[in-house]
């Protein structure tokens, strides 16, 4: 079982997207469970479940859009496997607006 380790938090620029950069922030130490059309990551302190849809496909990472419990979506961001295989895998929650919250998380 793969686990989430907490390395960065950007809050953005929009303050009414605090909440889900706190949720995301709980998710630390998770263990995760992703498909290319699910992700599952539970901690002691919070769980986010969600179906993924590919969103963005580049040379570099493949971006997945997703929905928390609310309706609300969000993205979640990894390296490709080709990338992966170098640097490690890694993976970002963040909102579906360039300048909103971002959480990266190591993934081990």
């Amino acid at each position: 079982m793969k686990h989430l380790s907490l390395l960065k938090v950007n809050y953005g620029s929009h303050s009414n997207e605090s909440c889900y950069c706190d949720m995301a922030k709980k998710l630390d130490r998770g263990t995760i469970q992703m498909t290319d059309s699910y992700i599952e990551i539970s901690s002691q302190n919070c769980s986010l479940e969600s179906s993924l849809t590919l969103f963005e496909k580049d040379a570099f990472t493949e971006t997945w859009k997703g929905t928390f419990s609310d309706g609300t979506s969000f993205r979640i961001v990894r390296p490709n496997k080709n990338l992966t295989a170098i640097i490690g895998d890694s993976l970002t929650i963040a909102s579906m607006l360039k300048d909103g919250f971002a959480v990266h998380f190591d993934i081990r």
